[in-house]
């Protein structure tokens, strides 16, 4: 938190990941639970309610590409700040937080992008949760990241 402290009264965005919302799950995918990981977000957003939160979530295959984790991540940014938004993210991203974070390797652990088919249903749902229109033109790739 002292580094949020010092960078966040500089910015007007703040991005920040939830990988996994389960913290067996995410223990298991990246090495520790998600209580500090929580704890430093909920922090963040009440000391810094002014700020604009986007969360991002990478999606990989039976890691987090479920309606239980989009749910549960919606459920906990909206509790937090109302302004705050969620944007789906690549497998590059969950890869480089886990080798650059925890020191953990995962470029041979078989992790696949999620397909199309499930890139348009859970960004469905998040279009939903903020009253979007859902962009039934919108091109999915394998491994981009959806931005609104």
């Amino acid at each position: 938190m002292d580094f949020m402290a010092k960078v966040l009264p500089h910015v007007d965005t703040v991005l920040h990941d939830i990988k996994l919302t389960d913290p067996e799950r995410h223990k298991k995918w990246c090495g520790q639970t998600t209580r500090a990981c929580r704890a430093n977000l909920k922090r963040a957003y009440e000391t810094f309610p002014d700020k604009k939160f986007i969360a991002r979530t990478p999606l990989i295959p039976g890691v987090n590409d479920d309606e239980e984790h989009i749910r549960a991540t919606l459920a906990f940014i909206k509790t937090i700040q109302e302004r705050s938004d969620l944007r789906t993210g690549s497998l590059y991203a969950f890869r480089k937080a886990c080798m650059g974070f925890w020191g953990r390797d995962l470029r041979n652990a078989g992790l696949q992008s999620p397909t199309p088919e499930t890139l348009k249903r859970l960004q469905a749902i998040i279009d939903e949760a903020f009253g979007r229109q859902s962009n039934r033109n919108r091109r999915y790739h394998g491994r981009a990241q959806i931005v609104f």
